[in-house]
């Protein structure tokens, strides 16, 4: 079995004082499920991937089974993986490489509130488990500080386009995770109207916000 970073290493973002606890740095590959004790207690659905893109469900499941144990608790954990390449040829090893990033949300009044989130970057590798379903198999990481940019690079063999292709513009990295969140509240028939960071303007969810997939068709 391998090993994996923590997929709390890189772009931790501290909000309205919540402090995630400090990643382990490697974690082996556990049975847990993505249906998080945090936002069972609260009441709220827990996040499920209902859309149809493949390696999807499995790559936001991933996200928050190795996320929802250094947050403190909220109403809502949502992930929002934005997609900057995917390497299928190999079906035993899919390599999927994208900002991984994971939010935690409480409820008040029309917009849900931000709680704490991270962006780390990387690759996630797949592979089809014994009953035929996508399945993360390892993850590996872009470094904190220092090391990121070097580290990124060994993480996009040496590709250079790979490697620019996560100088993420604002604009679709926000919409990418309204996307994620309007899928959320579609599923679970909620109708609030958007999210809010603290500090920040509300953003509200529209219709053209969109899934980032980095160009890649997952197969339409």
């Amino acid at each position: 079995m391998n090993h994996k970073i923590a997929m709390l290493i890189a772009g931790v973002i501290v909000l309205m004082g919540a402090i995630a606890a400090p990643a382990m740095p490697v974690s082996a590959k556990t049975t847990e499920t993505a249906e998080t004790a945090i936002t069972e207690e609260a009441g709220m659905p827990a996040y499920k991937y209902t859309g149809t893109l493949p390696y999807m469900s499995a790559v936001c499941d991933e996200i928050i089974a190795e996320n929802e144990k250094f947050y403190d608790k909220a109403d809502v954990a949502i992930p929002e993986p934005y997609i900057v390449r995917v390497d299928d040829s190999d079906q035993n090893d899919v390599k999927v490489w994208g900002r991984f990033g994971y939010f935690t949300y409480n409820v008040d009044g029309a917009y849900l509130q931000t709680q704490a989130g991270g962006l780390p970057i990387g690759v996630m590798h797949l592979a089809k488990d014994e009953n035929g379903e996508w399945t993360v198999t390892s993850v590996q990481l872009a470094e904190d500080g220092a090391g990121c940019n070097t580290s990124l690079m060994k993480i996009c063999e040496n590709d250079r386009i790979l490697y620019d292709a996560f100088n993420i513009d604002e604009k679709s990295g926000n919409d990418n995770r309204a996307a994620f969140i309007r899928e959320y509240l579609a599923s679970n028939g909620m109708d609030f109207k958007g999210y809010q960071d603290y500090g920040w303007d509300p953003v509200d969810i529209t219709t053209d916000q969109e899934v980032y997939t980095g160009g890649y068709d997952f197969g339409k």
